[in-house]
Parts: structure tokens; C-alpha cells; sequence
């Protein structure tokens, strides 16, 4: 498994989601940023892409508790954000 970063718990309706990303060989790193409590209009394990960022992407991560922020660090930003997408 790849290292994470900082923070390592995954909330449980991300956790498919997060781990598919892992798996892929274009991803280098998964870095979990801070966590808000929030409403949202997307169901739990949504993860939509928010804005490119120096050697990947940054993407958002919705639970049933809130929003998280979720740095990519990858070598193929576009297939990344076609993975997220579908």
C-alpha cells in the first residue's frame, strides 16, 4: 500500500473509492487534507476533481459527515480526473 501522508484513516464511504485510486500505477501519492463538516448535495463515497496543483491534482471527497480535501499526486493528470469522472 502507498503511504497516505499525514492523515491515514480513511472514512469508511471513501474507502473503495481511495483504494481504487491507489491501485493505480499513474499515482504516486494520496494525501487526505483536512476534513469539514458540511452539507452537500453528492452522495457519501462521491469524489469530484477541484483544481490541478503542482504535480497532480486536488480533488474533494464527500462523506455522510462532510467534505475532504484529497491531494493526487500522479504522472497522468488527465487519465486521473477520466478515473474520478467515471
Amino acid at each position: 500500500m502507498k503511504k497516505r501522508g499525514v492523515h491515514t484513516s480513511v472514512p469508511k464511504e471513501l474507502k473503495n473509492a481511495i483504494q481504487a485510486l491507489e491501485k493505480r500505477k499513474d499515482v504516486n501519492r494520496i494525501i487526505l487534507g483536512p476534513s469539514e463538516s458540511a452539507r452537500h448535495r453528492y452522495a457519501p463515497g462521491h469524489i469530484r476533481y477541484a483544481m490541478d496543483i503542482p504535480g497532480g491534482i486536488k480533488a474533494r471527497g464527500y462523506t455522510g459527515g462532510g467534505v475532504i480535501e484529497i491531494f493526487i499526486y500522479c504522472v497522468d493528470r488527465e487519465a486521473i480526473k477520466e478515473a474520478i469522472e467515471s
